[in-house]
């Protein structure tokens, strides 16, 4: 099993990186890796990441992570039935893993469902199949459920100012869990739109 890999990124695709690991000499491997994480990387950077290598008949696949508490999470979300690595990934990438705990730990199928592809049925299993991992996740999870809540209303303030639903959601997952003010985390995820 790959668990981390270091190198520099010298290409990057929709949603992967290509790492050169023996400093460009012949050694280039594609990453798979969330749309936040995406986001946050550049050409010509040197990174580290958390993989997880996926395995299935004729199909290798790494996925990276910046965060440890990102890649507990997807490994998490692999063991639920119906969710694979993309599915994993787009949660990830459309919500921090402190919101969607607090979502699984509230009920709050509306808020699983915002990932791109996931409907209410795969929701509702991730919410009965994670309840009670969430706890195995080193972090504090079991806090308020405030900031989940005030998503949605963020969501909405974000997207009547004409930002699309996929530009607000990215702009919430960067806006950290426990500021729960309304107003704040608007403010704060403007501050990520630019």
């Amino acid at each position: 099993m790959i668990r981390k890999l270091a190198g520099q990124i010298v290409a990057q695709e929709a949603h992967a990186v290509i790492l050169a690991l023996d400093e460009g000499r012949g050694l280039w491997i594609e990453v798979n890796v969330p749309d936040p994480a995406a986001a946050e990387l550049a050409v010509g950077e040197s990174v580290s990441l958390y993989t997880h290598l996926y395995v299935k008949a004729e199909e290798l696949s790494l996925y990276g992570f910046l965060r440890t508490e990102d890649y507990r999470f997807f490994r998490q979300l692999l063991r639920v039935n119906g969710v694979g690595p993309k599915a994993a990934c787009g949660i990830l990438g459309a919500m921090a893993p402190s919101v969607l705990a607090q979502a699984i730990l509230h009920n709050e199928i509306k808020v699983i469902t915002r990932a791109p592809g996931i409907g209410k049925r795969t929701a509702q299993k991730i919410i009965m199949e994670l309840a009670d991992r969430i706890a195995d996740l080193d972090a504090d999870y079991a806090g308020a459920p405030s900031a989940v809540q005030a998503d949605e209303e963020v969501l909405q303030a974000l997207t009547q100012m004409g930002f699309s639903q996929a530009e607000a959601q990215q702009a919430l997952r960067n806006v950290p869990a426990d500021i729960t003010d309304e107003g704040e985390r608007i403010r704060l995820a403007l501050r990520q739109l630019g």
